[in-house]
């Protein structure tokens, strides 16, 4: 699913080298294959209780999906919030 208001939010496109044209996602296509994400604002729409984001390639859930998981004791989940101090970035540390 779509998550990421692109209108809203702050983000880079991978480029191609030969190109130099917007990498299109082959798996979700016309979703482009995001550099980095400096500012992730959700579209205002409905979203299932966990799903797979495209932008960021990451099970996503809601905030009812992680209490009752920690109300469980589920163990082996961490949890990021995707708020103002979310940055995506999977070059970070190479």
């Amino acid at each position: 699913m779509s998550l990421l208001d692109e209108k809203r939010s702050s983000y880079s496109v991978e480029l191609s080298v030969e190109t130099g044209e917007p990498i299109t996602d082959k798996i979700f296509p016309p979703t482009p294959v995001y550099e980095k994400i400096t500012k992730f604002i959700a579209k205002d729409v409905v979203k299932p209780q966990l799903f797979s984001c495209v932008e960021i390639m990451r099970l996503v859930c809601m905030e009812k999906f992680k209490r009752e998981a920690e109300g469980i004791g589920l163990k082996g989940i961490k949890f990021t919030p995707i708020d103002e101090r979310y940055v995506y970035d999977p070059w970070a540390g190479w």
